[in-house]
């Protein structure tokens, strides 16, 4: 049951670090504003949409919230492994 757990845990955290980054080019995309990246101002060929700008600024800022939640899960979970199972998890990691 915990490997599972572990398993989906690390899929919504590959997710969220996938869907970030794209919702946060969309939304600047959608409001019309210049996408501006390692010291260079990006084409997006997508037209101004304030709707869709708009939805992808919440569901962006909401994946935030989700970031720190698993975030804080998967820190909690090492720490558990390390001090409570003994695993040494975290002698692993280093």
């Amino acid at each position: 049951m915990l490997q599972r757990i572990a398993e989906r845990t690390h899929g919504i955290l590959y997710l969220l670090m996938f869907a970030m980054p794209v919702l946060g080019v969309l939304a600047v995309a959608w409001a019309g504003e210049p996408f501006e990246a390692f010291g260079m101002t990006w084409p997006l060929f997508l037209g101004q949409h304030d709707g869709f700008a708009h939805l992808a600024k919440y569901i962006h800022e909401s994946g935030a919230t989700l970031v720190y939640i698993f975030v804080g899960l998967h820190a909690a979970a090492a720490l558990w492994h390390e001090f409570v199972m003994k695993g040494g998890v975290l002698r692993r990691m280093s």
